[in-house]
């Protein structure tokens, strides 16, 4: 790039439409001043093909950035469809776990001469029904625990892959409270009162049916669907950000640009 400015420059010169003007008294310039001028030239010269080659080099690097980042936005929109899915799944199932106990707990105080077996039976089966979501965070933590993030030219969607960790975590700790409580105390205490399966066990001629009057009855189901509630609460509720973070997330993911 600078040897064909140069040969521009010079021909120029030996053309004589790029010289010094003559001095006043009309004598040519000096060979002082034609070196002046030429060594003016070659700064210019220089400095041209400087900013030349750092505008290149610029859209170079944006070009393999822009690269970068449509394959970024692809593992992404595809990782977070497979979490939407996910917990879509999760979220129907928890959602009847939830109306199920709902049910058992509109009938309290439950009447031993006119409650139904068989329906209570199917009820308590379907409310003791419990799964933990399986949301992946691999191409997230990469890219925070990397530069990558900066790859990442739209603020927003940067944004809410950053907050992304924390509403997992926070959901997980939702999750996590919900099956601990299910496994070390609804669990328990159904397996001392009623044999498995329910439809059966209600029928077994060595169960209770005593216990389903007690408080300790009832406030199991209302903790069961009180946990629950909590999950559904992070996940879609009115205060819910997840599942909206995943559809936002998404959308964004989708918006690529060749």
């Amino acid at each position: 790039m600078l040897t064909l400015l140069r040969r521009i420059r010079l021909s120029l010169i030996e053309s004589g439409k790029f010289k010094r003007p003559a001095s006043p008294a009309g004598r040519p310039a000096s060979p002082a001043g034609r070196y002046l001028l030429y060594a003016v030239g070659e700064i210019l010269l220089v400095m041209l093909g400087i900013l030349l080659a750092l505008q290149v080099n610029n859209w170079n690097q944006h070009r393999v950035d822009h690269k970068k980042e449509n394959l970024l936005l692809r593992e992404i929109n595809a990782e977070f469809l497979i979490n939407k899915e996910e917990l879509e799944s999760v979220l129907r199932l928890y959602r009847r776990v939830y109306d199920k106990c709902g049910v058992i707990i509109e009938s309290f105080p439950i009447e031993l001469n006119s409650y139904n077996s068989d329906s209570l039976a199917a009820l308590l089966r379907a409310s003791s029904t419990i799964r933990d979501a399986d949301l992946s965070e691999g191409s997230v933590s990469t890219l925070i625990n990397s530069s990558a993030i900066e790859l990442i030219s739209n603020p927003e969607l940067r944004s809410l892959l950053v907050q992304w960790q924390d509403l997992v975590a926070d959901y997980q700790k939702a999750e996590t409270m919900a099956i601990k409580f299910t496994v070390e105390n609804y669990f328990p205490y159904m397996d001392e009162n009623i044999p498995l399966g329910y439809r059966e066990g209600i029928k077994d001629s060595r169960f209770d049916p005593l216990f389903l009057t007690t408080f300790k009855f009832e406030n199991m189901i209302k903790r069961r669907r009180s946990y629950i509630g909590s999950m559904l609460r992070i996940v879609g509720g009115d205060e819910g950000k997840l599942m909206k973070t995943i559809d936002r997330i998404i959308e964004l993911s989708t918006q690529i640009d060749e």
